[in-house]
């Protein structure tokens, strides 16, 4: 099996959801840009679009064996997988992570906001 079809894999055990932070993910082979930009809620020609759509890349965390977007498994530096989820949740929580985030959301015509992977 190659690394392709592995993190293919594991993106399908996982739902699509980051192992460290449970945001939505896209596997580059398998979903187009402009499919997964649509999909993730990222508006084309905003400043900092294609750098923030890069950070929803799925990628092979070694050290959890399990798929994890870019931003998280690029900015593990060392930790062990619980410590580095436990970190990135206190993230999430204060809605300051760029790929589990919060969108605006209409139900019964009120505005309200929604976590991304549940749209």
């Amino acid at each position: 099996m190659d690394r392709n079809d592995k993190l293919y894999g594991l993106w399908r055990e996982q739902g699509g959801a980051c192992f460290y932070c449970d945001g939505p993910t896209f596997v580059l082979d398998r979903e187009p840009k402009d499919a997964a930009r649509r999909r993730l809620r990222i508006e084309v020609g905003v400043a900092g679009a294609g750098k923030h759509l890069n950070q929803h890349v799925a990628t092979i965390d070694s050290a959890a064996k399990a798929m994890a977007c870019k931003f998280c498994n690029c900015s593990r530096e060392g930790k062990s997988p619980a410590a580095h989820r436990n970190a990135i949740q206190a993230i999430v929580a204060t809605d300051r992570h760029p790929v589990n985030r919060l969108v605006e959301a209409y139900e019964d015509g009120r505005l309200a906001w929604a976590p991304i992977a549940s749209r």
